[in-house]
């Protein structure tokens, strides 16, 4: 967002890239009366160039207002964002692999996992009673899964 805010005033008041992107692009001429862009002030250069990329700019504005109320309207009505799809996803792909322990805590412990891949170390691989973690500092242990029920 930043780079096309900046990108944007660019090829709005910058007279080379106005005068670049109006004859390759938008196929403008220079306004009547005029010869060379660099006599014109960036006031004028931005009147001119305003003519042709305001349809645009306008229609991005819009565009992206529409979806940021789209948004708060689906939060609003309880449907689930991409992060909290991605997130319960991601929660119930571990409880699947790591089915001999207790799923609400290795689904607890899974929602607050940073998304990245890593393997357990060698010795925890074969403990049949707990799974360590490292969790915000704090070390956490999961329960096995009864086999006797």
């Amino acid at each position: 967002a930043f780079v096309a805010a900046i990108a944007s005033t660019a090829l709005v008041f910058n007279p080379t890239l106005v005068e670049l992107y109006a004859f390759k692009v938008a196929g403008e001429d220079l306004p009547k009366g005029v010869q060379d862009i660099n006599t014109m002030t960036i006031n004028q250069v931005g009147a001119w160039s305003w003519t042709w990329v305001e349809p645009m700019v306008g229609m991005a504005s819009f565009v992206l207002l529409c979806l940021q109320f789209a948004r708060a309207q689906a939060g609003r009505i309880n449907l689930a964002c991409y992060k909290q799809l991605i997130t319960g996803w991601r929660t119930q792909s571990k409880v699947k692999a790591f089915s001999r322990y207790n799923e609400n805590i290795v689904g607890a412990w899974a929602q607050q996992l940073p998304l990245v891949k890593w393997t357990l170390p060698s010795a925890l691989k074969d403990n049949k009673f707990a799974i360590t973690t490292w969790t915000q500092g704090r070390m956490c242990k999961a329960a096995v899964k009864s086999n006797s029920a």
